[in-house]
């Protein structure tokens, strides 16, 4: 049987482009001398002469970077995601298009969100990506929720909402995070100088 394997001319295969290691009706022997240095150190699989692994493991490094991008918060065990959007949300490119963090590692880690329901973020911090702090509940539940003003604990974007970090803003009737309305100040006047 393994005579015959390596006999078997790849182009004339029926079976050629099955999986990443090549036909399955053939033997590595087959190959060329000098492809065994083609061959991926993660798993062992077929790779590119100028690649450093196969691509089934650069997908999978890029998998646990896209889902590693996050802080943890000792005293109140957020994962605080890095990258935001403007709401405060942590976002993530993960197989090729923008997701919301809290919603893929919930659904990662604990299963599909329920159709018709939202993840409400039960620690207040939009930037938290613990699936711990994650439970689904209905629209009209999450934003009652978020309109409870008394159970906030963090800005959108993780600074702790405590009285010696609140402004007022010009009307009067809001408050906003002093560490945040310094960094835009800052970045206000950087933009203005160039």
């Amino acid at each position: 049987m393994a005579a015959l394997r390596n006999k078997i001319d790849p182009a004339s295969c029926e079976l050629r482009g099955h999986g990443q290691r090549g036909c399955s009706s053939m033997s590595f022997s087959s190959y060329p001398a000098g492809r065994d240095r083609l061959r991926c150190p993660e798993c062992g699989g077929q790779k590119k002469a100028d690649a450093r692994r196969c691509r089934a493991c650069w997908r999978q490094s890029i998998r646990d970077r896209a889902l590693s991008n996050y802080v943890v918060d000792p005293e109140t065990g957020c994962w605080i995601w890095n990258s935001l959007d403007r709401h405060g949300y942590g976002t993530v490119r993960f197989e090729g298009s923008l997701h919301l963090a809290h919603r893929l590692m919930y659904e990662r880690t604990i299963g599909p969100v329920p159709e018709g329901l939202d993840l409400d973020h039960l620690c207040r911090n939009r930037a938290c990506a613990n699936p711990d702090h994650l439970e689904p509940v209905t629209r009209k539940e999450n934003v009652a929720r978020g309109l409870m003003v008394g159970l906030r604990t963090h800005c959108k974007n993780g600074h702790p909402w405590i009285e010696e970090n609140k402004i007022a803003t010009g009307d009067g009737r809001h408050e906003r995070c002093r560490i945040c309305h310094r960094e835009d100040s800052a970045r206000r006047r950087k933009r203005s100088k160039s």
